[in-house]
């Protein structure tokens, strides 16, 4: 058994899904701002369900909302990233999603894992200009 995030969540204005982890989160891909859509802690959801698991891929794990979809997600790159222990993670990130053609997705992703990181570390990732 794991902890899931049941939370699905598109932008009114765009129709894109993200993770409104902050009360004050626009859509991180057209900017808009939807007051209706529901927050939810998914930073510290995330680290608890990371570390139920001790940092490694659940073995059985269903995605049943967007929310896991993110989750599953997150397992994969904290387990890649626990093998290469010492790289700075912001570098790591960058170099595992290179390939991502989804220059929103990226971006949304990168930053809900900066914060999980730095959560789940308890450190402070210096943030880059993105």
């Amino acid at each position: 058994m794991t902890i899931h995030a049941n939370y699905n969540n598109k932008c009114i204005e765009c129709g894109n899904p993200y993770i409104k982890y902050n009360e004050k989160l626009s859509c991180p891909n057209c900017g808009h701002f939807d007051e209706s859509a529901t927050t939810i802690d998914f930073i510290d959801l995330a680290v608890q369900s990371i570390e139920y698991n001790g940092g490694v891929m659940p073995l059985a794990f269903g995605v049943f909302s967007f929310g896991d979809h993110v989750l599953y997600t997150l397992f994969e790159i904290f387990v890649r990233f626990n093998r290469v222990q010492g790289e700075d993670f912001r570098l790591f990130l960058e170099t595992l999603l290179v390939d991502l053609d989804d220059d929103f997705w990226k971006k949304h992703l990168t930053d809900i894992s900066v914060l999980v990181h730095d959560k789940l570390y308890n450190t402070q990732t210096q943030p880059k200009g993105y």
